[in-house]
């Protein structure tokens, strides 16, 4: 069983009911919550870009915006999810039966200073990223519902669970 993350993106929201069904046709949508992005989620997720300019971009056009954060299982997960998502950065680049193609906002280009930006509605994990992005998914959001769990630590039930 392989899983991998996926985030539909601000300029798509209005389009999750549709979006969250195809992704469950095709791969099981193990936990899905819905967020307002912020800097530093976004910077975590984008800790491996390499292009400092090209993440600053993309944190600034999609803070503050409203987005499903979600993970997916199957038997191939991670080859699975690009398909389905589109493995081109613009929409109208890919598949036409992927996401990015059927859901990319009408003005996905956008020009910033000298810079060319391209937007698409949904960000899924590459394969050499999809675990490291999976474990950080489950650290960022399932540590608030340990919280409300008010779970203790086996060794000693007066400290609570160590939430690293």
């Amino acid at each position: 069983m392989e899983y991998s993350l996926f985030m539909i993106k601000p300029c798509a929201y209005e389009k999750k009911d549709k979006i969250l069904k195809i992704i469950s046709e095709n791969l099981n949508i193990i936990f899905s919550r819905d967020i307002v992005l912020n800097e530093n989620f976004l910077n975590r997720l984008y800790k491996n870009e390499k292009n400092l300019k090209f993440k600053k971009l993309n944190t600034d056009q999609l803070k503050n915006g409203r987005a499903i954060v979600g993970l997916v299982a199957g038997k191939n997960a991670i080859k699975d999810l690009i398909k389905i998502c589109g493995d081109k950065p613009l929409g109208s680049m890919c598949d036409r039966e992927t996401i990015r193609y059927k859901f990319s906002p009408p003005n996905a280009v956008l020009n910033i200073g000298n810079d060319i930006f391209f937007l698409n509605a949904i960000h899924k994990s590459d394969a050499d990223e999809a675990i490291e992005d999976v474990i950080f998914f489950i650290t960022e959001f399932l540590k608030e519902e340990v919280k409300k769990c008010n779970i203790k630590c086996p060794e000693n039930n007066d400290n609570e669970f160590d939430q690293r």
